[in-house]
């Protein structure tokens, strides 16, 4: 009969004394979940498999995702190194990496294979956002009537979504511009177009990534479809980081103190004032909803039809 570990168990975090370690998961995590119930059962042979980084990312993956050791596959085939080792960065640092599962099954419908191979290095490059859905946010230059740089036709005013046929859209990576959308990072965005433009922020289905230029050091994709969802005043923050980079010890313990920390919802209202339309972009849609009807007294703003991208419209409206 395996024998009673020690441990401490509370509504914040788990603790378990196993094998001369110490391993704590917060709440929220599917280790403390799993750990909490086997615990509360007593079914103490049960405790060292919710111990591993393998174990948490089991429960987070699900459906067509399998995990050996720290192999992950996606239909029984191996995951890129480069998104296997994020994925296990996130779950070492008790993030979800749920949206990299998501944006994997996206990026798997697109029928090109250079897309699919060049898509996760590029946005590990850039710092290109990912967001909870598996889209990811990239910068696009437009001119100050906010329609496109080269045609002057196409309307890029927040809630947009410009759409062309892919088989329209050039798929010649040796071609830096051609015949289809652009986006792309900000250093891109900033040297495009009339200086007296606009940068839009949008978001990008990666089924919809035609191919990514070699020509601009691999700062854009081609896209034959986007969503316009905020006009850009700040850097996004980066969500595809390169895993081989270590954060700082006291980069951690601010990040904790500030989740240790109860806010208001008024105090949470004055940060997003000072928040720029791409950060607010990758705010959940309730909170923006609460945000808007309760703070910038929109009135309407939970019915708002068109989702996400009409309401950021509103609220940019309300801001300016």
């Amino acid at each position: 009969m395996t024998k009673r570990p020690k441990f401490l168990l509370s509504d914040e975090s788990v603790t378990v004394d196993h094998g001369g370690k110490s391993h704590t998961f917060r709440a929220g995590t599917p280790n403390y979940t799993a750990l909490k119930q086997i615990l509360l059962e007593e079914a103490w042979d049960r405790v060292p498999q919710c111990l591993t980084v393998a174990s948490s990312i089991e429960e987070w993956a699900r459906g067509e995702f399998t995990v050996d050791g720290n192999q992950i596959s996606y239909r029984g085939k191996a995951l890129p190194e480069s998104l296997n080792s994020r994925i296990i960065a996130m779950a070492s640092n008790e993030e979800d990496p749920g949206r990299m599962f998501r944006f994997w099954e996206r990026l798997k419908k697109n029928p090109s294979w250079r897309s699919v191979e060049q898509l996760f290095p590029f946005l590990v490059h850039e710092g290109i956002p990912i967001t909870d859905k598996g889209t990811f946010l990239a910068y696009k230059k437009v001119k100050r009537d906010f329609t496109d740089c080269y045609t002057g036709k196409v309307d890029n005013h927040p809630g947009c979504h410009p759409k062309m046929d892919r088989n329209e859209i050039s798929d010649d990576p040796n071609v830096a511009c051609h015949f289809g959308f652009h986006a792309g990072a900000l250093s891109y965005a900033q040297t495009y177009g009339d200086s007296d433009g606009h940068i839009v922020v949008v978001e990008i289905d990666p089924e919809n990534v035609v191919c990514v230029p070699y020509d601009e050091s691999a700062r854009k994709v081609r896209i034959c479809e986007y969503e316009v969802v905020g006009v850009h005043t700040g850097l996004m923050p980066d969500t595809s980081y390169d895993p081989d980079v270590n954060d700082e010890d006291e980069d951690i313990e601010d990040e904790s103190e500030t989740k240790t920390k109860t806010k208001t919802k008024a105090e949470i209202y004055e940060e997003m004032d000072a928040m720029s339309e791409a950060s607010l972009a990758a705010r959940p849609t309730d909170l923006l909803r609460g945000y808007a009807a309760n703070h910038l007294k929109i009135v309407g703003a939970s019915k708002i039809p068109g989702g996400k991208p009409v309401l950021l419209r509103y609220i940019h409206e309300r801001r300016s």
